[in-house]
């Protein structure tokens, strides 16, 4: 019993060593950039017209992400992301014109697990994360100063879903300023705008820069 006892206290402080020695480099992360969001399938609130034989379907977004994060472990974080993406195509006539946009407004809970390569300046890992999502399609008529016929007018729907997502990452340097990339495959769920279909998952690349302390 006695053996047992000092075998598990052993175990206890060897514990307490590994995480006093992680917790060495813990920080807090702050991040903007820029991200591309390429969709993997079609629907009726971006597909292209015959009238203009396909071209105007909107087949990407772009937009930036602002996130925070705390390094738990070395590394190991967990985060709050916020995205805000839009894509679109305008209709120019002689009157004015009108600008058809989509727009996409995440907010993500994720965790990072990225592993120092070397000296620590680059670390190397994956993220996945899930939250909440807002997906708007617009239509708006934008009249010239000189039409008389014309009449500005802007239809806005709006419907709400949720998001999951996974990828990987690359992040370069260490306390204070760096940057990171990364691919993320991004799932998302919407319910539908009247009888239509939103089908708004695809592939994401971003370029960060960050902040730690």
């Amino acid at each position: 019993m006695k053996i047992k006892t000092g075998m598990i206290a052993c175990i206890l402080i060897f514990m307490a060593n590994i995480a006093f020695t992680q917790s060495k480099d813990l920080g807090f992360v702050l991040g903007i950039g820029i991200v591309s969001h390429a969709f993997t399938e079609v629907d009726d609130t971006r597909e292209g017209s015959t009238y203009f034989n396909g071209e105007d379907e909107i087949e990407a977004a772009a937009g930036f992400q602002i996130y925070a994060e705390y390094f738990i472990l070395d590394y190991l974080s967990l985060g709050l992301k916020s995205q805000a993406l839009a894509g679109g195509v305008d209709y120019s006539g002689t009157d004015g014109k009108v600008e058809r946009r989509i727009m996409i407004d995440n907010s993500t809970f994720y965790t990072n697990l990225l592993f120092p390569v070397g000296s620590g300046y680059w670390r190397l890992g994956g993220s996945a994360g899930a939250g909440s999502s807002k997906y708007t399609v617009s239509w708006e008529v934008i009249c010239n100063a000189s039409s008389s016929s014309c009449v500005d007018e802007k239809i806005e729907e709006s419907t709400n879903g949720s998001v999951a997502e996974v990828g990987f990452i690359v992040d370069w340097g260490e306390d204070a300023s760096g940057g990171r990339l990364g691919y993320v495959s991004s799932s998302m769920t919407h319910d539908k705008i009247d009888d239509t279909e939103i089908k708004a998952l695809g592939s994401q690349f971003f370029v960060d820069f960050r902040y730690s302390w």
